[in-house]
């Protein structure tokens, strides 16, 4: 799916039928694979890749972003006619280079690392991890949210608010958890690509 999630179509009457999905714009999926590059480049130079990764995203801004209507992805932006897309084919031809097992152990073991490194700073939401489960991101509820956001993203540490509003329907009286984990929820990644400690304990005033 276009957001990196897997549908799955349970089979019927012990068929199993292939859905149709169409491809996602060529432009858009160069454009995600720039900023994935880009991201790889900073994390690999974190003083020189975040200065071009910084410069090549405002010129971005002001030119490709205005002409090439992307596909978002990672966010909680969703369109309905996009949910007719698939999977670019350049997935399939990425797959195969990735250890997915490997990924899991890196995944459960920098997530492990900066709820460690976190412990008695912030709550940490999900620590310690269930048997079998791979994060996505390092749930994080505080009541500073907003200042440690900032801070963060300060020292070019991404923090991920997927949580900002509360969605009209989802009154406190119907879903009483979610006003407030609007109010005090966000996120950083649990990537699978850091091979060293992170720091980020250090950066959270």
């Amino acid at each position: 799916m276009p957001h990196g999630g897997v549908l799955h179509a349970p089979p019927v009457n012990g068929r199993r039928d292939t859905v149709v999905t169409n491809a996602p714009p060529l432009w858009s999926t160069l454009h995600h694979v720039a900023g994935l590059t880009l991201a790889h480049l900073e994390l690999q130079s974190a003083g020189v890749g975040r200065a071009v990764r910084q410069a090549a995203r405002a010129a971005s801004r002001a030119t490709v972003d205005k002409a090439v209507a992307t596909v978002k992805t990672g966010t909680m932006h969703l369109l309905p006619h996009e949910l007719g897309l698939g999977a670019s084919r350049l997935v399939e031809r990425l797959l195969p280079r990735f250890d997915a097992e490997m990924v899991v152990v890196r995944r459960r073991r920098n997530f492990t690392r900066l709820a460690e490194a976190l412990d008695g700073v912030v709550e940490v939401i999900g620590a310690p991890l269930g048997r079998g489960v791979c994060p996505l991101f390092l749930p994080i509820r505080t009541p500073r949210k907003r200042a440690l956001m900032q801070a963060l993203h300060a020292h070019g540490i991404d923090a991920i608010d997927f949580w900002a509003r509360a969605r009209p329907t989802a009154t406190s009286t119907s879903f009483p958890r979610s006003p407030p984990c609007a109010a005090k929820c966000w996120s950083c990644p649990a990537t699978s690509r850091w091979t060293t400690k992170p720091s980020i304990g250090w950066h959270i005033p």
